[in-house]
This record gives C-alpha cells, structure tokens and sequence, in this order.
C-alpha cells in the first residue's frame, strides 16, 4: 500500500495542498458507496486484534489509533474513513453557523520536515450540515467525536451560547465532544482558554449532553499553566484532555510564513512534552489523547505508556499515505510482543506510574516515626468510602481524596457502580485500593488483576485463604503496576469468634502463616487487624507493608461492628504502614476537624509507647 500511494501522492502534491485534500475526502466518500471497493480496503487496512481494544466511557474502541479533527471537517467521509482501520475518529472543527474560513491559499506542505501549515479559520458547513451527515452514514462499531467551536463573529461573551447550540444539536448523533478553544486560526479564540472560561464552558455542558466532553489545549501554554486549565477542565466535569492542537511556534519550522498553525513532525516534542506534564497529575483521573507528530508504531508507544490512552493521527497521513494506520497498529502488537504485556491496559502509563510512583506510604512511615508533620501522617490514611449514595460517595472523593494518601473502594461500591466508583476516586485521590478481597481459581483472579490494571488503581486486595498458586497468579499478572495486597482475618471477628472457628491464640498464629505465605508469593503486604501488626512487623521488615483496618479515634474508640481495633497511635506504633478508617471520619459531624484530630494523633510521638495493641 506504501508503494501505490508513492505514485498517487506525487499527483496530489502536484495539486494545491487544500484542494488534494478535498479530493482525497471525496474519494472517500465515494468509495463508501461502493461497498465492494469499501470491503476490499478495510480487509487490507485493518488490524483485528484483542490486544488492541479497550472499552472508554462505555465505548468499545478496536485500537487506539485515531483520526484527528480537521480532516472531515463536515462529517461526510465518516463510513470511508472507518474502513482505512481507525479505532475512533474525530470530524469538525463545526460551527453553529457556515463559516468561509481565512482567504486562500492556506495550507502549506513542507515535505523535507513532514510538516505542514494552516490558516485554515474553521472552514465548514455548520451545525445542520453536520447533522445531515452524521444522521444519514456513521460507521457500525467505530466511535465518532465531534470538535466544536465558536463562530467568528460571535464575541466572547456570548461563545457559551455557540457550544451550548452544538452540544444540544448533534447529541445522540456522536460519541463524544471536543471543546476547541485552542485554535490558532480565529481571532481571540484562545482567550476562552482560562480557568473561568473552561470551567463555564464544561459546567454549561454538562448539564446539556450525557457524552463525554474533552477539551483541546493549545501547545504554547506554559506547562504549569496547561495543568492548572486541565485540573480546571476536569473539576467541571470534562472526560478528558486532547494534547495538543497545532503551534504558533514558528522557530520550529524554517521558512515557515506568518500566521496559522503548524502540525507534524516539528510539532512532536512540544506535544509530548505537555502529555507528560498533564498526565503527571492527571493520569488516571482523566482520559487522555495525545496528537501531534506521531508518525509511527514507536512514537504512538511512546505516548500510550506516558498516560495517553488514545493517540490520532492527521498530518503523517499526508505524507506516509493511509497504510499509516494499519503499519502503526502492527507495530503496536510488535511491542506489546516485546514487552511481555497481554494489551494495551498493561502499557497505557507504565512509564507515567513507574515515573511518579512516591515512596508513598514507606516515606509516610519514615517520616512520622521520625516525628514528621501531620501532612505525611495523612499520607498513612485511607479512608474508606462505604456508602449506599453516590452523591454523597462522589463528595467524600472530593473531600478526602486531596488530602490523604489513599482512598478506599470496597465491595459495595463496587457492585453498586462497578469501575465508575474506581474512576471517581482516581478523579481525585493520590493513590486508590480496591478492596475486593479476591479469592477464586487462579487464572480467574489473573484476569480480575488485569481488569484492576486497566482501571489505574494502585492496591489490589486478594485474601490468602486462596493458597500460594491463587497468590502467585495475581502478583504475576500485576507485575510491579498494582500492589497486591493479602487479606488475613477480618477486623470484626471477635475472640468469641475466633475461638468458634477453631483458631487458637485470637487466630496469630493463622495470621502468621499466612503473611508468610503472602510475602513468598510475591504480595507487597497483608491486611492486618492492629492486634496482629507487632508480630508480624517483627517478622517482616519493611518494605512488606502492613495495611491495618479497625483504626478507631482516641476520642472515640467505640468499635461497633469492628472487633479487633486500635487508636491511631498504637497501630502505627506497632508497625503498621498504612491506616484504614471509615465511619470515625466520614461519618463525624465535623469531618474537617475530625480529620485534623486523627492527623495529631497519627503525628504524636507514638514510637515511645508500646507496642501492643491488645
């Protein structure tokens, strides 16, 4: 395929490079026509491989290569376009009403640089164009976004109203939405690129399309500046950010005019760059797309394990020719070979999480043991978020996830919401464990722990009853990505209890056994009651972790339906690494202060007292 588009791109580079473009978008959209011609592209094109699918925002996506808005503008290729094996394609930008765009000529190759220039101005049809086309042809399993921007002449004050127009216009007609406020090509457009203007913007949206709505960033931003507006983006509700649009930064490319935007391969490391910044603080919270200058299987890698779960593709298509998207989608396979991985889900961030995985809870321990302040004791917390209300479950997100190290999804939860509890808590948690206490055959829990890759979290709970092969299995399928964590005796069996299930010594001995059978297998720690924690921090050193439930305040260490419990203190004092409390915060009048109490607790000077927690 390389071969034949060597002789058809030098016709069309023989032409103006707007008006190539405009045969290559109709002869696309004829060939869709033709359904014998479509069959015999997609059977060339395509790459079928299970490896290669994800399932994002409930959608189904075949791989991860994308086609970028700006080359269908007006949606009339879309069938076509499917064919050539795209996971998912982006059409627009649209405006609610026709727009001309800037004088011609205004796209410009530069061969020897990959690269090209537009001046373009949101050329399209409008909103009912854009509708006619979407309602008479989408393509049967292949996911469409929308880009959306302003008219021209519309001022900026009044910009909320054109987006709400697209929103409200095409829902049900698309999968998702892209909010263009990063255009270089229509005057006073990225002045909508504040905190105010986007949060407005996604807020208004919001309550207007039940799809997910991204927003697009423009690559000159500050870097600090483009994760405040991410943060900003995503607070409001965006599903996630496209990375980047094309640069004004006309020292990339020599001989380059004045005006519009440039894209392509002088644009590769400026976009890169700003993923690795977003996602730094996002990943995992947010979807993430990444575009400009990927060009081949090794470059889309690249970005797929810095945190973009998506990649699209526009300008190398010009240049490389069609055959691009089933070449990188081979290569992708090629690596994931290489890697040892089993999908996508086991790469997307793997260098983004190895990269900003923190000391966490071991510097937490050595910094309070060492009499640090309460800020790295909360860094000790995880608060477990048991509740029956998802607004009330997405509160406590909000609340607790800034301000301690961990939050806890657990069996009701979870079966309540499924992985959407987990994507909330990733919205905004440092770090979260998904306590489902795992116990099945192995190969059965090997898959649960990839499913857990996918979702981001970064603890996993599996219980130790399932014996060392069950153990071994999920330590293997979580490779250093997930922290597999062995559940022992459950905190609210009592020594009555105990004593019935035939476990003598309040069940330490069992507990023992199991810790030690856990660390073998390759677990980076156990669940614990805090009655258990002294011995088996005597026989595990750290890094094994020692994850205590049960913690009760000093204030009010009441245990109702909790048996085996501790104040904070005495917990940590007994070698516990991280402490897991439920109702004591979330349910106290004043979770504020109950917070900053259990804080001074947990920063006390509890390595002089003792150890025993009976």
């Amino acid at each position: 395929m390389r071969l034949a588009y060597r002789h058809l791109r030098r016709l069309l580079f023989a032409l103006d490079a707007e008006r190539a473009h405009e045969l290559s978008v109709g002869g696309l959209g004829w060939a869709c026509r033709l359904r014998p011609i479509a069959r015999r592209i997609q059977q060339r094109c395509a790459v079928i491989d299970p490896r290669l699918e994800q399932k994002l925002w409930e959608l189904d996506f075949a791989n991860p290569v994308g086609l970028a808005a700006g080359f269908d503008k007006n949606g009339v290729a879309v069938t076509g376009l499917a064919t050539l094996g795209f996971g998912f394609l982006e059409v627009g930008t649209v405006t609610p009403k026709p727009e001309a765009g800037n004088p011609r000529p205004r796209v410009f190759r530069y061969p020897e640089y990959e690269s090209l220039q537009n001046a373009l101005g949101f050329n399209n049809a409008g909103l009912k164009a854009m509708r006619r086309s979407l309602s008479g042809s989408r393509p049967c399993g292949t996911p469409v976004g929308v880009n959306i921007g302003k008219n021209r002449s519309t001022a900026n004050a009044a910009a909320g109203d054109d987006y709400a127009a697209l929103l409200t216009g095409l829902s049900g007609l698309c999968d998702y939405f892209v909010v263009n406020v990063s255009s270089p090509n229509t005057p006073g457009l990225r002045d909508l690129q504040t905190r105010r203007g986007l949060t407005a913007l996604i807020s208004r949206g919001r309550q207007l399309v039940a799809q997910p709505i991204l927003v697009k960033l423009a690559p000159e931003l500050d870097l600090g500046a483009a994760v405040e507006l991410a943060q900003a983006a995503v607070g409001a509700g965006a599903g996630g950010l496209v990375l980047t649009n094309t640069t004004t930064d006309y020292s990339l490319l020599p001989g380059a005019r004045a005006g519009g935007g440039l894209s392509g391969r002088v644009l590769r490391e400026r976009s890169f760059e700003m993923l690795q910044a977003v996602a730094s603080e996002l990943f995992g919270r947010c979807l993430l797309i990444s575009v400009g200058g990927i060009d081949s299987a090794d470059e889309a890698y690249r970005r797929l394990r810095a945190g973009a779960s998506l990649v699209q593709i526009f300008t190398a298509l010009v240049f490389r020719g069609p055959g691009l998207v089933r070449e990188i989608n081979r290569g992708l396979l090629e690596r994931l070979d290489r890697d040892g991985a089993r999908g996508l889900p086991e790469v997307i961030g793997v260098d983004r999480r190895r990269a900003a995985r923190r000391p966490g809870i071991l510097r937490g321990a050595q910094d309070t043991e060492s009499g640090g302040a309460e800020n790295a004791s909360l860094d000790r917390l995880a608060v477990a978020l048991d509740t029956s209300d998802w607004a009330r479950f997405r509160a406590w997100c909000a609340f607790f996830g800034p301000k301690v190290g961990v939050l806890k999804v657990g069996l009701e939860a979870y079966v309540r919401w499924g992985p959407r509890a987990v994507q909330e808590a990733r919205r905004q948690a440092q770090r979260v464990l998904l306590d489902l206490k795992l116990h099945d055959i192995p190969n059965t829990v090997r898959g649960a722990v990839v499913a857990a890759l996918e979702l981001g979290v970064d603890y996993l709970t599996v219980h130790a009853a399932g014996g060392a092969s069950m153990l071994e299995a999920a330590c293997e399928a979580a490779s250093e990505e997930i922290k597999i964590l062995a559940v022992t005796l459950l905190t609210h069996l009592g020594r009555e209890d105990l004593v019935a299930l035939d476990l003598p010594g309040g069940g330490r001995q069992r507990v023992v056994r199991w810790a030690g059978l856990a660390r073998r297998a390759g677990c980076a720690g156990v669940v614990c009651s805090p009655w258990e924690a002294a011995t088996l921090r005597r026989q595990n050193p750290r890094p094994f972790l020692l994850v205590t439930p049960g913690i009760r305040s000093g204030r009010d260490a009441a245990a109702d339906d909790q048996r085996r419990t501790a104040v904070a203190g005495r917990a940590l004092a007994a070698g516990a690494d991280l402490l897991v409390v439920g109702r004591p915060l979330t349910r106290a009048a004043d979770p504020e202060e109950a917070l900053r109490a259990l804080a001074r607790e947990m920063a006390g000077d509890h390595t002089t007292k003792t150890g025993r927690s009976t």
